[in-house]
């Protein structure tokens, strides 16, 4: 069988077919025609599978686009841009087909023929299914760069303005702090219902007359420029606060400086049964009448203080230094000498000598013992045990005297006495 082939072969290599021009153009006319079937074929194809994908893509992305757009928006223009145009696909399908038509040579007349309608037919369909394509996935842009539209409507979110009081109910001359809620970048206006504003975010303020207040907050958004949403109001009673201003009179300058029958200070207040008092004196002692009386045994200036409640539970206060001219004392000397010489024989305290007072004196040795006693200023001691008999020793003796003041009221005075001979 090998020398058989061999025979054959090298007849058709020694055959040589005459060249014939027309049959050699007939021949190249069916080439064309046949690349051209295929690659409309290909082309028909790759539209149908562009348009099927774009089609799914758009309904699968279309809700993750539409609630990303900010982040898609803002890729750069060339990364759409980059996708291979449809055109280009089509030359590179043309290449193709046109290596593979050359394995196809030996076509039938006929059935080109009826390719080449079925082709233009074809040509007509798809040259309008990638038009469409081309209107829907190409840039529209001059320079093919293509965005995403940007959401104009953006959503800002809404804003409320509100406050706590730290109290609804006050005393007149209390502060009252106002805080608002906690936002940032907004403009807060405070109206206190008397006529006065504050631009500040947590005022503190204090009314000056009792009464009902409404208190309210506006804001403005400083984004926007906008009021924000609401306006707040609260409601603040300030109640009143009682008198606690008070005068005073120190008496004994009223009777010819006389301390001794008139020994107290007057203090006077604006009066009300409803209300509470509280005095302090700063001499240690305190009281809680409206309008007491009171001795400073010294002269000297003190830092007289009250303060009043009302029945409401507001206090009030006010300090004065009261001026004290006179002392409450009765001038008694330390020591006598009851000698009969004319000079400090007779001990008496020189206050009860210089005033008409009612008072009580008595004197005592160191054992307690009573030594004299008397109520008469011209009456004083001089030495001797009921001023009678001889002169007592030399020694120390104490003295107690009551004296009893314009309204009959006892003050009890004491010392000691040193007797010298």
């Amino acid at each position: 069988m090998s020398n058989f082939e061999d025979i054959i072969k090298e007849k058709a290599n020694q055959f040589e077919a005459p060249y014939n021009e027309a049959h050699w153009l007939a021949t190249q006319k069916k080439l064309k025609i046949a690349k051209t079937n295929l690659l409309l074929k290909k082309v028909f194809y790759t539209v149908i599978t562009v348009s099927a994908i774009s089609t799914i893509g758009y309904f699968i992305f279309s809700p993750s686009i539409i609630n990303e757009e900010k982040s898609i928006s803002s890729l750069p223009n060339n990364t759409i841009s980059n996708e291979t145009p449809v055109s280009t696909i089509h030359l590179d399908e043309k290449e193709n087909t046109f290596t593979k038509s050359k394995e196809n040579q030996h076509v039938s007349k006929n059935d080109d023929q009826k390719e080449v309608n079925e082709t233009q037919e074809i040509s007509n369909v798809s040259s309008t299914t990638i038009e469409k394509e081309n209107l829907t996935n190409l840039p529209t842009s001059s320079d093919n760069n293509s965005s995403l539209p940007e959401n104009k409507n953006e959503i800002t979110p809404e804003l409320y303005v509100s406050f706590k009081l730290n109290k609804t109910k006050i005393c007149l001359g209390e502060v009252i702090k106002v805080e608002p809620s906690a936002y940032k970048n907004i403009s807060y206006t405070w109206n206190f219902g008397d006529g006065n504003t504050s631009s500040e975010s947590s005022p503190n303020y204090i009314y000056q007359k009792p009464g009902t207040y409404t208190i309210s907050l506006k804001g403005i958004d400083l984004k926007t420029g906008k009021s924000v949403i609401n306006e707040q109001k609260e409601v603040i009673t300030v109640l009143p606060t009682p008198e606690a201003s008070f005068t005073y009179t120190e008496e004994a300058e009223m009777h010819d400086d006389n301390k001794i029958l008139y020994p107290y200070t007057q203090f006077k207040t604006p009066i009300d049964n409803t209300n509470t008092y509280i005095w302090n004196f700063g001499n240690g002692n305190t009281s809680k009448i409206a309008s007491p009386r009171i001795i400073f045994n010294e002269k000297g200036s003190y830092k007289t203080t009250l303060i009043v409640t009302n029945k409401q539970g507001c206090s009030n206060s006010s300090t004065v230094i009261v001026s004290n001219k006179n002392a409450f004392v009765l001038y008694a000397p330390n020591a006598f000498s009851p000698n009969q010489d004319g000079d400090n024989d007779i001990f008496m305290p020189k206050a009860l000598l210089t005033w008409d007072i009612s008072f009580e004196m008595i004197i005592k040795n160191k054992s307690g013992e009573l030594i004299y006693k008397t109520n008469n200023a011209n009456e004083g001691w001089n030495g001797k045990l009921n001023n009678l008999g001889s002169t007592l020793d030399q020694d120390i003796y104490f003295w107690q005297i009551i004296t009893f003041d314009s309204d009959g009221i006892s003050h009890q005075h004491a010392g000691k006495i040193n007797l010298i001979k």
